[in-house]
């Protein structure tokens, strides 16, 4: 993550965030209601796009983005909810089939 600055209206969220996850290192993401986390994540998943700055990931790397509250299909199955999903491997599946 490179000098990211996310802004909605006219709350600034954060300003030239930089920072790099190694392989197999995990991280917490920690703070009050309000100040960007989910954001963040969002960006970082490709979900959102930053005003500025960028995402870098490697070519060998995926990055998921989970909901905390997500909306599920009542009358789908668990595995017909999972295949359901829009992941670009997903997406390759259908296709192909």
């Amino acid at each position: 993550v490179e000098n990211i600055t996310k802004i909605y209206g006219e709350k600034q969220l954060f300003q030239e965030i930089s920072f790099t996850i190694a392989e197999k290192e995990r991280i917490g993401l920690i703070g009050i209601n309000g100040t960007g986390k989910s954001s963040l994540l969002k960006i970082v998943a490709g979900i959102d796009q930053p005003d500025a700055g960028m995402i870098n990931a490697g070519k060998d790397y995926s990055i998921a983005y989970l909901q905390q509250h997500p909306e599920f299909d009542a009358d789908r199955t668990v595995l017909e909810q999972v295949f359901h999903g829009d992941a670009p491997i997903l997406q390759l599946m259908r296709e192909y089939e």
